[in-house]
């Protein structure tokens, strides 16, 4: 089966990984300072720090391993949040495709895998997705950074699809 479309992307934005480090920088700057100090240190806040000092990294590591991946063929969309979603849509559910450009913030609320009534959302940056209607009425939206190329590709598939049934 030919791939006509295929995208990856990260959360690879400067502004994500300095809030991190920020987090990470302050927790340790205060683990050092509460055991440099020549006064008894509350374990409480030994562990608070510790807390969330781990926390900062558990975090990074998360969006280090975050990607969304988009895969178009002639019988499918598959979307992958990986590690959390692994999606497939036929072209035999959608009603309707098309590149479309939205306000995740406004719409969704943010990026990343985002759930209203009725709608899904999966993007990591930009403002642009495909926007596929299902025969449901439920409306899935996978962000893209290749928009050109996407809408070749959606043009060519949904011709072929759409004008077969």
């Amino acid at each position: 089966m030919h791939t006509y479309f295929k995208e990856e992307q990260k959360f690879n934005q400067f502004y994500v990984y300095t809030i991190i480090a920020v987090v990470m920088s302050i927790s340790g700057y205060a683990i050092f300072e509460l055991v440099a100090s020549h006064e008894q240190a509350d374990s409480e806040q030994i562990i608070a720090v510790s807390v969330s000092f781990l926390v900062a990294i558990s975090v990074a590591v998360l969006f280090y391993f975050l990607k969304l991946q988009t895969r178009i063929d002639e019988v499918e969309i598959k979307v992958r949040f990986y590690p959390f979603i692994n999606k497939k849509y036929k072209w035999s559910e959608v009603e309707t495709a098309e590149v479309v450009e939205y306000r995740p913030l406004w719409e969704f609320g943010g990026w990343g895998i985002r759930h209203r009534v009725g709608k899904v959302a999966y993007s990591v940056r930009g403002k642009v997705a495909l926007k596929l209607v299902l025969n449901t009425g439920r409306v899935v939206m996978i962000g893209t950074g290749k928009r050109a190329e996407l809408e070749a590709t959606i043009t060519k598939i949904t011709e072929r699809n759409f004008s077969e049934g």
